[in-house]
């Protein structure tokens, strides 16, 4: 919310402009976040927000990002698919993608990209943030879910379960996300009941992971 703010301001500001600030923190209060001020490092920490998820990956970094994916992460870390690196038709071919969406103050620096096939980047992923963001609660299988049922869960569903997952393993070791997704691996096939006497909604079904 506060980044759309920005994104408003910037038509009549630069972000380096004090008037950009001026009428940031007067949104801040008008919304009633003015607890959430401090000294001013919210206001600070939107505008850097708004400036990071605002230029691109440089041309340099993704070489870079190219070439360790060619020889160390061959695979989307999504979905686990074999990656295309020369066929830029292909459904496969590399991409680099946000872990946090730069519509959402998203960095383009190497520890906020992963590679990922062109599919799961582009329709599975759709920059959604986390969960949150998903109708998640429309999510439901039986109780005893068919193979058929079990395959009904994807597409952004199933990001949204990877995410949820790898947000979890990044709390509970104190890693980076990349660094969580990069242990827990791409998903698996099907997804399974957490606890298989109860339905399966969006906090009640699991999906295979690495140990």
């Amino acid at each position: 919310r506060l980044l759309l703010a920005a994104k408003a301001i910037r038509e009549h500001y630069e972000p380096s402009d004090a008037g950009f600030l001026g009428l940031l923190e007067g949104t801040i209060d008008r919304w009633g976040f003015g607890a959430l001020k401090r000294d001013g490092s919210l206001v600070r920490l939107v505008r850097e927000s708004f400036i990071a998820g605002n230029h691109g990956i440089s041309s340099g970094l993704r070489r870079h990002m190219l070439r360790w994916a060619a020889n160390e992460h061959r695979r989307c870390y999504m979905c686990g698919a074999l990656l295309e690196f020369s066929d830029e038709t292909a459904i496969n071919f590399v991409t680099l993608d946000h872990l946090w969406p730069q519509s959402h103050g998203g960095d383009s620096i190497e520890e906020n990209l992963l590679p990922a096939c062109r599919v799961c980047n582009t329709e599975k992923k759709k920059e959604y943030p986390s969960w949150a963001a998903l109708g998640v609660h429309a999510i439901n299988i039986s109780q005893a879910p068919s193979p058929e049922e079990k395959k009904s869960v994807s597409g952004s569903s199933r990001f949204a379960l990877h995410n949820r997952v790898a947000r979890m393993i990044a709390d509970e070791k104190k890693l980076s996300l990349k660094q969580a997704y990069r242990t827990i691996g791409p998903w698996g096939d099907d997804p399974w009941l957490i606890d298989d006497q109860d339905v399966g909604d969006f906090f009640n079904i699991g999906i295979h992971v690495q140990p």
